[in-house]
């Protein structure tokens, strides 16, 4: 982990090959619930569809 300060405020860079492989399967496992909870509520799914829609439509323009 790499610490600088920049306009009072910390930031930390950190090497994700340096976390070992068990803590990056817990915080996987621990992430993935919490997908599938927001997921499951159908008014989410709406917004992220959404969300994925204007997206879409931003890249079409960008290119």
């Amino acid at each position: 982990m790499d610490d600088k300060k920049s306009n009072n405020k910390t930031i930390i860079r950190i090497n994700p090959a340096l976390i070992p492989e068990a803590d990056v399967k817990l915080l996987a496992m621990t992430f993935l619930e919490g997908v599938r909870q927001f997921y499951s509520d159908p008014k989410n799914v709406a917004k992220f569809k959404e969300w994925q829609k204007q997206r879409q439509q931003e890249q079409k323009t960008l290119n």
